[in-house]
C-alpha cells in the first residue's frame, strides 16, 4: 500500500513540474446551513469555467487547467465558502469539496473543505 502511495505522490510531482493541463473534476456535498454556498459554486463553475453537470453535485470544468489554474480555482472556492452566509437549518450531512484530477489510470482527490459536524 505505501508503495502505491508513493508512487501516486512521485506522479502528482511530475505532473506539477511540467505543468500540464489536465481535466478537472469539482465535486461537492452541502449539508442545508451551507446552502447559499452551494449556489454561488454552481454559478462560479458553469459561469467562469464553463462547466458541465456531470452528476447531481460533481462538474467538470469546460477546458483543461495548468496546475497553478487549478490552485486558483481552488482559491476561489474556499474565497466563496468563507464569505457564504449560513441558513438557518439542520445540518443533516457534512460540507466536502473535493477537486479531482484524472491522470493517467488515476485519479488525485485533494479534499479542499470539510466542514466539520458539530
Amino acid at each position: 500500500m505505501s508503495e502505491e502511495m508513493r508512487r501516486s505522490i512521485d506522479n502528482f510531482a511530475k505532473f506539477a513540474e511540467k505543468r500540464k493541463q489536465s481535466e478537472v473534476i469539482v465535486s461537492y456535498d452541502c449539508s442545508q446551513i451551507h446552502r447559499s454556498f452551494a449556489v454561488d459554486l454552481r454559478t462560479l463553475l458553469k459561469g467562469k469555467y464553463n462547466s458541465s453537470q456531470i452528476t447531481l453535485s460533481n462538474y467538470i470544468i469546460g477546458g483543461l487547467l495548468t496546475f497553478d489554474e487549478i490552485d486558483i480555482l481552488k482559491k476561489e472556492i474556499l474565497g466563496l465558502f468563507s464569505d457564504a452566509l449560513i441558513t438557518e437549518g439542520v445540518r443533516e450531512k457534512r460540507t466536502v469539496v473535493s477537486v479531482i484530477i484524472p491522470s493517467e489510470n488515476q485519479f488525485f482527490i485533494d479534499e479542499i473543505i470539510n466542514e466539520p459536524v458539530e
